[in-house]
């Protein structure tokens, strides 16, 4: 049910905001390659943990209507066990992302995104479906060179037992086109 209500809440924030951005120009695809720390929060049973290192790697791309870029990402998360094992988080998804507000250089937004996570160490692996909001800004720094920073937050079940996580991502944006 929480998931629902965080769904819910996101694809309104982006239905809301739609009206503020009519306005501006829709721009170009763009790719965004970064480092990426995430937090398990962790269950009744098992406490939270940090996955120090990490990688994301993005694409978005114009849809004809509503300012929507589709966008999909794919991103790996590590961290060192107690027994010294490395274990891992791959997750794949995809989804639409929006700009909630957009100046000269700055362009906040708001995703929406869905997939697959997948958890694995060595002789042990489980996957199952994900759900991500999640949101960030973009600033320019050429024309077509950006920064950009996003907060996700990742829902996932796997064998029955659900998981939450919150992501950082930290990194570049390319633009390939547009205005």
């Amino acid at each position: 049910m929480t998931r629902i209500r965080a769904c819910t809440v996101v694809i309104t924030l982006l239905i809301a905001a739609t009206p503020a951005i009519a306005q501006v120009p829709t721009g170009g695809p763009d790719v965004f390659a970064g480092y990426s720390p995430l937090r398990d929060l962790g269950t009744d049973d098992v406490p939270a943990t940090d996955y120090t290192r990490g990688w994301v790697a993005a694409v978005g791309i114009p849809l004809p209507w509503w300012q929507l870029m589709a966008a999909g990402e794919v991103g790996m998360n590590q961290r060192t066990n107690v027994v010294d094992e490395a274990q891992q988080l791959f997750a794949a998804l995809g989804g639409v992302r929006m700009n909630v507000w957009r100046a000269s250089r700055v362009a906040l937004f708001a995703q929406a995104l869905a997939g697959i996570e997948r958890f694995s160490e060595p002789g042990f692996d489980e996957s199952g479906p994900a759900i991500q909001p999640g949101g960030g800004v973009d600033i320019a720094i050429w024309s077509r060179l950006g920064a950009r920073t996003q907060l996700d937050w990742r829902f996932s079940q796997q064998n029955g037992a659900s998981y939450q996580a919150l992501r950082l991502a930290v990194g570049v944006v390319f633009r390939l086109g547009g205005d």
